[in-house]
């Protein structure tokens, strides 16, 4: 029997759901428009394109409680649900986060590979 997983196979939309609080968090992202969106119990409360700024901290409120999401990609993706400087979500995409681990892994073996290569040659 052979298991097939789908981990590195291209969504056009990848999504996560969270509970907080009784309420249930859904994120979506979009890689090809960038888009995020944020909904909390079918209401969305956030939808951001990010483009090309690598840093983005918005505010939400959420059944009349404020939170803050910072999203970081420079080189790895990184996507948190803050109140209060306390954090709630640790990654809100962590299928993301592990897929950008796997790519940087990937580039450092093969850059690792052409740089023995190179050394190695007489």
């Amino acid at each position: 029997m052979e298991v097939y997983s789908n981990y590195m196979v291209f969504k056009r939309i990848q999504q996560h759901n969270h509970q907080v609080g009784g309420n249930l968090i859904s994120v979506r992202y979009q890689p090809l428009t960038t888009k995020l969106t944020l909904h909390s119990n079918n209401n969305q409360v956030l939808q951001k394109h990010l483009c090309f700024r690598p840093f983005h901290k918005v505010d939400v409120c959420i059944d009349g409680i404020f939170y803050t999401v910072k999203i970081t990609w420079v080189i790895l993706w990184q996507s948190r649900l803050y109140r209060k400087q306390t954090l709630i979500i640790k990654e809100l995409l962590p299928q993301r986060r592990r897929r950008s681990i796997t790519m940087i892994s990937y580039g450092m073996c093969i850059l690792l590979i052409r740089l023995f290569m190179v050394l190695l040659e007489p």
